[in-house]
Order: structure tokens, then sequence, then C-alpha cells
């Protein structure tokens, strides 16, 4: 099943180039556009990015269950991982107007990490927040430190997650119902991604809801690295 997993997003990958590199010629070509042309432009590069970001999401699922996920630890302030996902998670959803809030200490928070893939647990937990919350509602973010962990929580003011639905949150391809109406983005990869990764770095990540319609919280809890010297 996993090495079907890779063939098959190694295909879709080569079916989806050529679309790509047609866009990038449209692009370049844009001073003839109409409205008309402008507009389905900019709606074939909107779904041509959410396919490969599904097809990112699915080679690190193949990539995690074959052991080849590669992980390069160093030095990371968890701060500075927020700022840069938080940057780009919200710039992509800046139409749904949300209200945003960032919440970090004045110190670093040091962790023995692989920078690139903590910035994927926290742009998979914004992007699920974003896509989930209604237009105009609120998000918050806050890093912390608690005793010997690094503490990060993302809440927010969206469709909730039904008590049933809880424990099973980071299982593949789960997805509520509300979420499907919602939205048609995401395969129920991403949360599953965010618990591999957490897991990987000796950490935990929990799922809080009081139900359909209040909102969720994620908390991810990471070993701190007491001294950066």
């Amino acid at each position: 099943m996993n090495e079907f997993l890779a063939i098959l997003v190694h295909e879709l990958r080569n079916a989806l180039a050529p679309v790509a590199n047609a866009l990038l010629i449209l692009r370049l070509s844009q001073e003839t556009d109409s409205p008309v042309s402008s507009k389905a432009r900019g709606l074939i590069e909107r779904q041509v990015g959410h396919m490969s970001r599904l097809l990112d999401d699915l080679q690190e699922i193949s990539r995690i269950e074959m052991g080849q996920l590669r992980f390069r630890p160093g030095l990371v302030d968890l701060r500075e991982v927020v700022k840069t996902s938080v940057e780009a998670v919200m710039s992509t959803h800046a139409h749904h107007k949300h209200q945003v809030s960032v919440t970090l200490p004045a110190d670093p928070i040091w962790l023995d990490a692989d920078a690139i893939r903590m910035e994927q647990v926290v742009v998979n937990l914004l992007s699920n927040a974003a896509n989930y919350t209604q237009e105009g509602g609120s998000i918050a973010i806050v890093a912390a430190r608690a005793q010997d962990r690094a503490e990060l929580r993302v809440a927010d003011s969206g469709i909730g997650i039904a008590p049933e639905l809880l424990p099973h949150i980071f299982d593949l391809f789960v997805r509520s119902e509300a979420a499907r109406e919602h939205s048609r983005q995401g395969l129920g990869i991403g949360l599953n991604i965010v618990k591999r990764i957490v897991d990987l770095h000796g950490g935990s990540v929990e799922a809080r809801s009081a139900g359909p319609g209040a909102g969720s919280e994620f908390v991810v809890s990471l070993p701190l690295v007491t001294s950066a010297a």
C-alpha cells in the first residue's frame, strides 16, 4: 500500500507539472488578459496549488510509513517558527478576514528539532483552523514555556469537533460531516502528519472542543531545551 501511494503521488505530480507550466506561461502574458480569462486563470492557479499541497501531504504519509522521513535536528526557536508559519498561512486565507492574535514571550523558546518539520506542524494546525473557521472568526496562537516543556496552542472559533470524533481526530483520513460540508479542502491528512511529527520529536498533541459550533483548540507539548549555550 505504501509503495502504491508513493507511485501514485509520483504519477500525479507528473500529470500536474504541465498544467503548472502552462499557468506560468499564461501569467507571463497576462498583460493581454481579459477580466474573464484573468479570473479563470486565478481559479486554476488556486486549484493547482491545492492539488499540489494534497500531494505533498500524501507524500509525507508515504515517507513516514516507509521510514524515509528525514530529520535534521538543531537548535530552533519556536517563536520564529510561529512567526513564519502565521505569515505563510494567513496571507493565503486573507480573504476570510479572520481576527488573528499571536502571543509570544520576549525570550526564545529553544527546541532540539527539525525546523522544517516544526513549521509543517504549525502550518498544518493553522491551516486547519483557517479552513474550518467562518469568515470574520477568530484564531489565537500562543507559544509559551510550561516548566520543562514548550507549549503551543492554536484555538479557533470555528465549527468545533463532536465528542465522539475527538478520540479519532488524528487518525488518517478522518473528517467530520460538518467539516466536509464547511470546506472541500483536505483529505483528513494534515492532523495525522502533525501527530506523527510531534511524536517523532518526543512530544504530544491534544485536541479539545466543547462540541459542534464551539470552536476547537490544539495543544502541542514538546521537550524544551533549557539552555541554548
